[in-house]
């Protein structure tokens, strides 16, 4: 039993470790991109970028805003400007409130400032008209209804949108990995102590020497018990993936549902018909 939560405790110490390092790595990685950049070093800092960029869904927010100002900077200062257009547009696409620091020079600026404004209004009118013919044929007369204005949609995330179930499967992953290990280790002791009760000696009535009843017992029990722990954390391990992947589906149904339109037909004292759209 003690193996066992040792080799238990290194698996969670490694996977541990693995995040963690990641993490750093990623902070360092960006370090270096300003660095290049401050060095001017513009076409290492590219390649840099390309790199980091393999890995986006794992960056956040604001180390994904990070790359992208110095990939839009270079682009900026090296006169390639429908690139430094494009990367510009990216970046409000992920934050349509993002703002340069104030040290930032006017000639950087004034690209994110124009190509801002070009977006604003470029955006859809905060009012849209709906047109409903009146019931009664012998009137001509069109009814206008202004409905309530009309959000932008906001390009999210992937791993922010579905942070919920992407906990669950990697949970779910913490536990399968740990319980696979633990499950090869108990397979592995019993093949071993097989293989070393068969090569024992033994006296002339078959007995194995050296190795008693009760130890044989004993260690046929650790072998048992590490078997039934791997298979629980196993079992447990992909019951969470499966749970995952299915909230995934869930939410993102949820999600589609709560974006549909209710519409309602009214009928006025005129007799025309009203139509009332909204989002809910």
């Amino acid at each position: 039993m003690k193996g066992l939560s040792g080799i238990t405790l290194l698996v969670f110490t490694i996977l541990l470790l693995n995040s963690i390092s990641f993490a750093e790595d990623y902070s360092t990685r960006i370090k270096k991109v300003a660095d290049l950049y401050d060095n001017m070093e513009y076409e290492k800092c590219l390649k840099e970028i390309a790199q980091l960029e393999q890995y986006k869904f794992n960056l956040r927010k604001e180390e994904l805003l990070e790359l992208y100002k110095y990939k839009a900077f270079i682009y900026i200062l090296s006169d390639r400007n429908a690139l430094a257009e494009n990367v510009i547009k990216e970046i409000y696409e992920i934050d349509p409130d993002y703002m340069l620091p104030p040290s930032v020079s006017p000639k950087l600026r004034e690209p994110f400032a124009r190509i801002k404004k070009t977006i604003r209004k470029e955006e859809p009118p905060k009012t849209k008209v709906i047109e409903a013919k009146p019931v009664k044929p012998d009137i001509d007369e069109r009814v206008t209804i202004i409905s309530g204005p009309e959000k932008p949609v906001r390009k999210e995330n992937f791993f922010e949108k579905n942070l919920i179930p992407l906990s669950i499967v990697a949970g779910g992953i913490a536990l399968f990995v740990p319980g696979l290990i633990v499950r090869l280790n108990a397979a592995s002791d019993a093949e071993n102590y097989r293989n070393k009760l068969v090569n024992a000696p033994k006296d002339e009535l078959g007995n194995i020497i050296g190795i008693t009843k009760a130890e044989a017992q004993q260690k046929q029990d650790d072998i048992d018990t590490n078997v039934m722990i791997g298979n629980t954390l196993i079992t447990v391990g992909s019951l969470a993936v499966v749970g995952g992947i299915a909230t995934y589906f869930v939410l993102d149904k949820v999600k589609k549902d709560s974006k549909k339109e209710k519409v309602s037909l009214t009928i006025n004292e005129n007799g025309f018909v009203v139509v009332g759209s909204y989002g809910f």
